[in-house]
């Protein structure tokens, strides 16, 4: 939604001056996502994501098909399979390496542990 609604609607009404369709979702969604993002854990990660993602979906997917001739339907699904299965997870598997210094915190795991399962003592 961040890059997206940013790059693609917000800066191009900016730029332009004129309306762009998804204009007015945008300036709702942008502000949502950042505030998502700066609120997880991984603000880093969701952005990074949020880039590849787009440079895959428009630079590349986009250009294979209009530009190289590639088949739209078949190139549409290994895209889309790319970018939300394969690369969320590579990209997850290079963060997990190198994990932030709080998750080490074995402290705060055995305290939230703890909680889960009062917390499903009572519901059970």
């Amino acid at each position: 939604a961040v890059v997206n609604g940013f790059g693609g609607h917000l800066l191009q009404v900016v730029l332009s001056g004129s309306y762009n369709p998804g204009s007015v979702q945008s300036a709702v969604m942008v502000p949502l996502g950042l505030y998502i993002i700066f609120h997880s854990q991984r603000p880093k990660l969701c952005l990074v994501y949020g880039l590849v993602f787009h440079i895959l979906a428009f630079g590349v997917g986009i250009n294979l098909v209009l530009r190289a001739g590639f088949p739209e339907t078949p190139t549409t699904i290994a895209m889309n399979l790319l970018a939300s299965l394969v690369l969320p997870l590579a990209i997850s598997a290079l963060y997990a390496r190198h994990p932030p210094s709080h998750y080490s915190d074995m402290k705060l795991v055995k305290k939230v542990s703890k909680q889960w399962k009062e917390d499903l003592t009572v519901l059970g």
